[in-house]
């Protein structure tokens, strides 16, 4: 499925809402679980229910921010121009730290790119699904302003597929993502920043430093490896 231009799609999990857990023990348990339903009451007048239900909203409202400032900065692919497609890694996981190393800072890694990349080659930057909806660590919106600040970065619509894009660019650039991987089969190069099992499979640009990056360019762009 991996040679496919669609792709092979993520599995994916939906997680239970609480009418759904609530619905759920009244099929298991019947009458005992309206029970359980008085024995959660009391906690409505819990100071630390409270205070938990209180951090949770200022953490929505936080990637609520994030998200529009992101969403004011992104603009739509245009696939007639050479790229790097860039998908950017959820956070926290172990593909960063510790798999990606200091490359971690993703930052660090589009910046690299972005002073490597011959004229003319655009840098296309998306943010992770997974990230938008459920997490804000190593995100703020100096993060998204910095990479929008870079003159061949662009931030890509978070609705864009992921396949569309790897489809139509010159090579993918990760820490140590999926997306490298699925590109080898559709004979695209990656470029990678970190350490994971296919580094050492034909195709992959093992990236540690400068040096390394523009010689991955010179391959990809100049060559036409």
């Amino acid at each position: 499925s991996l040679t496919n231009p669609g792709g092979k799609q993520a599995i994916t999990f939906r997680r239970p809402t609480a009418l759904d857990r609530i619905l759920l023990a009244v099929r298991q348990h019947g009458v005992r679980s309206f029970v359980d339903v008085l024995r959660w009451l009391p906690s409505l007048l819990s100071f630390r229910a409270w205070k938990r239900r209180m951090q949770k909203t200022r953490v929505a409202w936080k990637r609520l921010q994030l998200r529009r400032v992101y969403d004011a900065l992104v603009v739509e692919p245009d696939y007639a121009r050479p790229y790097v497609y860039c998908p950017l890694h959820f956070q926290p996981e172990c593909s960063t730290v510790p798999m990606s190393g200091a490359f971690a800072d993703q930052l660090m890694e589009i910046e690299l790119l972005s002073q490597c990349a011959p004229v003319g080659v655009f840098l296309y930057v998306k943010e992770h699904p997974r990230q938008r909806r459920k997490g804000m660590a190593n995100r703020t919106t100096d993060f998204y302003r910095r990479l929008a600040s870079f003159p061949n970065v662009r931030l890509i619509r978070h609705d864009v597929s992921s396949f569309e894009l790897r489809e139509h660019c010159r090579a993918v650039a990760t820490g140590t993502g999926t997306a490298g991987f699925e590109a080898l089969f559709r004979g695209k190069p990656a470029l990678l920043f970190g350490h994971t099992f296919y580094q050492y499979a034909p195709g992959v640009h093992a990236i540690r430093t400068t040096e390394d990056c523009r010689r991955a360019m010179e391959a990809i762009f100049t060559r036409g490896e």
